[in-house]
């Protein structure tokens, strides 16, 4: 009871993060040459180091938002890889199957680019594995004007003949795509789970009469997912915008869906990046609309993290300038989060990724300049500051308190192990008449970062911070 009560109150007031989005593109998680033209993810030792930087700072889940995504016009890969320049693009060696018209264009054949002997999501498979990472795994999405593009549907209230067709599309392409990665990758070590890759706002399925069909592009991809694998963990991570819809109205339509779709992690973006008055000074138009995503996933069982942005909007909503956040506005999500999730996520580790070869996502107004690269690397700098902070008021707090004993008087008499990780969340246990030592280090996690071990007996409790095997 001692450290639950101890852990509940450290983490009140300093929630972090435990998991990263990133979309992965030709030059950012897959192989190919920076606007310096160096070569970047051009080796596993280049993976282990990029999923490693967000091991190092909590991340225990990374969400690849998509597997497969539409690309328009890439003639230059086209002329390395062969097959079509405008596809169904994919990071793994999916089958080259033709929808609607449209081709996949597939990780096929090593060229002479480094690196390029293994593809993208099985690299980074590795590189979860090795640093202890679950990986959730994106399905599909297409984004382009000109083809099925997934904003037509979900830009405006209301659904259309050709939004139907683009809804179809992605619920047979991401069935496909499900049916490929599990049968593939279902059993790795390091695969978590699906992520359902199309995002639903506020907007374009809120009319009720079209809250079936929601629910019904939901119910056939999870279905899917679970004639093939039943004990697969799926997630989904929408956003809403303030001024469209009433929280109650937002929490009724996905309460609805999650009482037809068997979805297992409900994932709100807090939407601060983009329009960042939602969450400034004293106002806080977010929390309205997290009490009633969680009261929607608790009313259907679902469990409910939350997705907090790691940008900051420094135009509008329809002429975004995007740059990474500041730790102080970040905290500020943090906290909010923290009083509704289970765990908190965030969007994306791009936007605080270390590594200087590393580019920003396309449209970033600051770009790849020296001074975007300082702002990313300043919050990385910040927030690991900020975890380790978090973890050394952990440790005193225990360590300061009347009923912990020294290690060695403890572990003498101790009956009870348990191993928490740097976020709170209780990994392993064992009770006997007596443990010791060699208990722990049987418990310990293999891959793992920074973790708390609790003994307790009938002299006290003693925490101690550890370090994985």
């Amino acid at each position: 009871m001692f450290l639950v009560l101890l852990f509940s109150s450290i983490f009140a007031t300093t929630p972090r993060i435990s998991g990263f989005f990133v979309q992965p593109s030709l030059v950012y998680g897959a192989v190919g040459w920076n606007q310096q033209g160096n070569a970047v993810f051009d080796s596993q030792d280049a993976y282990n180091a990029w999923v490693a930087s967000m091991a190092d700072v909590g991340g225990e889940d990374l969400f690849w938002q998509w597997s497969v995504r539409y690309e328009a016009d890439q003639e230059w890969f086209s002329r390395e890889w062969g097959g079509p320049s405008s596809a169904d693009f994919a990071y793994f060696p999916i089958s080259s199957t033709t929808l609607s018209g449209i081709e996949t264009q597939r990780w096929t054949d090593p060229t002479n680019w480094p690196g390029s002997d293994v593809s993208p999501l099985e690299r980074t498979l590795a590189a979860c594995e090795k640093a202890g990472v679950n990986l959730w795994i994106g399905l599909y999405v297409n984004e382009h004007p000109d083809s099925y593009n997934w904003w037509r549907v979900v830009g405006s209230n209301g659904i259309d003949q050709r939004d139907s067709a683009i809804v179809e599309y992605h619920i047979e392409r991401s069935i496909q795509v499900a049916q490929e990665i599990l049968h593939a990758y279902g059993d790795h070590d390091a695969f978590q789970g699906i992520y359902i890759s199309p995002e639903l706002p506020n907007l374009g399925f809120m009319n009720r009469e079209d809250w079936d069909y929601a629910a019904y592009m939901l119910e056939r991809i999870t279905r899917a997912v679970r004639d093939i694998r039943p004990e697969t963990k799926i997630s989904i991570s929408p956003f809403f915008n303030t001024d469209l819809t009433s929280p109650e109205e937002y929490g009724d339509f996905w309460e609805h869906l999650l009482r037809t779709a068997d979805i297992d992690v409900l994932i709100p973006q807090d939407g601060v990046g983009v329009s960042p008055h939602t969450l400034h000074g004293e106002r806080d138009m977010v929390s309205p609309f997290l009490a009633e995503l969680q009261r929607a996933a608790s009313t259907t069982k679902t469990s409910f993290w939350v997705n907090c942005e790691l940008f900051t909007n420094e135009g509008t909503r329809e002429t975004p300038r995007f740059v990474p956040t500041d730790m102080e506005t970040f905290q500020k999500q943090l906290s909010v989060a923290g009083v509704y999730a289970e765990r908190i996520v965030s969007f994306s580790f791009r936007y605080m990724d270390p590594n200087p070869s590393h580019e920003f996502p396309a449209g970033t107004w600051l770009g790849d300049t020296e001074e975007g690269g300082e702002l990313r690397r300043a919050l990385w700098d910040a927030y690991q500051t900020y975890v380790e902070d978090a973890e050394t008021t952990l440790g005193e707090t225990a360590q300061g308190s009347p009923t912990i004993c020294r290690k060695e008087y403890v572990a003498a008499g101790a009956s009870q192990i348990r191993i928490f990780t740097s976020c709170g969340r209780l990994v392993r246990e064992q009770s006997s008449m007596k443990v010791g030592e060699e208990d722990v280090q049987a418990l310990m996690p293999q891959n793992a970062r920074v973790y708390f071990v609790e003994w307790s007996g009938r002299n006290g409790k003693y925490v101690e911070r550890r370090y994985g095997r």
